[in-house]
This record gives structure tokens, sequence and C-alpha cells, in this order.
């Protein structure tokens, strides 16, 4: 005993169990404060470490059903890693749509605002060109950024 601790081989394993529920309680709690987000890349990762430590707790005293649970919950996790890195790379903005974007439409979130610029055709125009006229119909979503 080192510290008051059992360090043997089963006592190092126990403890990796306990990192792993302080780590699934942790990641749980930071979630529903509202520190973590669900679709970023923290919580996925905090689960994905947790479930790990779990399956390795159960070195000694093998559980088929915690096993498979836990693996599960890896898998997820990794899913949920590898959608969030595909996300952010199809929502990707020029620094003339983040400048846009900040100016105009703070609020929406990056995933609402990339159907609208896929929609948009940016255009340089010279000043005194008529864009619309009020009451006509136009034929396309028409933004100004400046002028």
């Amino acid at each position: 005993m080192i510290w008051g601790y059992d360090w043997s081989h089963s006592g190092v394993i126990d403890l990796v169990g306990y990192l792993g529920a302080g780590v699934y309680l942790t990641a749980y709690a930071l979630l529903q404060a509202g520190v973590l987000r669900g679709r970023g890349y923290a919580y996925a990762l905090m689960v994905t470490i947790g479930a790990s430590c779990m399956i390795i707790s159960t070195i000694n005293a093998p559980n088929p059903a915690v096993v498979m649970m836990q693996a599960c919950y890896i898998l997820i996790s990794l899913f949920g890693i590898a959608r969030v890195f595909v996300m952010a790379r199809m929502l990707r903005q020029t620094p003339e749509e983040r400048e846009f974007i900040s100016n105009h439409l703070p609020d929406l979130r990056r995933e609402h605002v990339r159907p609208l610029l896929k929609r948009a055709e940016w255009k340089n125009v010279p000043a005194g060109v008529t864009l619309c006229k009020q009451d006509e119909r136009l034929d396309s979503f028409c933004f100004l950024a400046e002028g």
C-alpha cells in the first residue's frame, strides 16, 4: 500500500474503473450544465475515455454485458466525433462569408447559415444599380451587405 491505496494489479484496474465512472459523470454533469455541447468533440471524447476505462475495469471480473454496452458507447462516440469533423469541414466559410455572418446573421448557427450561403450569389454591384423595386417579385434571395 502506497498513500493508503492498494497499487497491486487488481487495485489499479479498480482505480481505472473509478476513473472511468468519474469521467462519465463529469461529462454528463458538464453537458447538463451547458458547459459542454452534445454536438462537440469534448463530450464524445470524454464518453469514449470513460467507456474505455470501464472496459478495462472488467479485466478482473469479466462481464460481457458491460463490455458490450461500453463498446457500443465507444463506437457511437467515435461516429459522433467523425460526424462533427465532417460537418465542420462541410460548413467551412470564406473570410468574406464569416464577416457577413458576424455582421448580419450573428445569432444563426453555422448549419443554418450554410443553406442560405449555398443559395446566395456574391455580387459586387456598382453604386446606383437598382437591385429590386417595391412590390416586385424576385427570382432569388437578395441581402444587401453594404451600400
